[in-house]
């Protein structure tokens, strides 16, 4: 069974030139910066990818055989999947970005 944890990115910091935001599990967040429309959670995927970094609904991940951009994971009713492939095993994968701070990728193999 895999472990269920989530990342939240945290949507007001989306185009500001400041960067990005994340907020893990454990830390303390105040009352107000609880408001669930401000945050869009991601699912773990229980892999990790070649480099042993956790893999999370979101990311963007590259063929490295090809030099390709394959997609971002998302999860669907029966797992989670990458364009067309179910994710069952990601040893030879590369996260090469995530969809908030890299959507250009995407847009790039299109």
């Amino acid at each position: 069974m895999r472990e269920i944890k989530f990342r939240a990115w945290y949507k007001p910091f989306k185009d500001n030139d400041f960067g990005a935001g994340y907020k893990y599990g454990n830390n303390v967040i105040s009352f107000h910066d609880m408001s669930p429309e401000q945050y869009e959670l991601e699912q773990y995927t229980g892999l990790h990818n070649d480099d042993g970094a956790e893999l999370y609904e979101g990311d963007i991940l590259l063929d490295p055989d090809t030099g390709y951009v394959v997609g971002s994971v998302e999860y669907m009713e029966d797992g989670f999947w990458c364009g067309d492939d179910r994710i069952v095993d990601c040893i030879d994968c590369q996260v090469v970005g995530n969809i908030h701070d890299n959507p250009e990728l995407l847009e790039a193999d299109e």
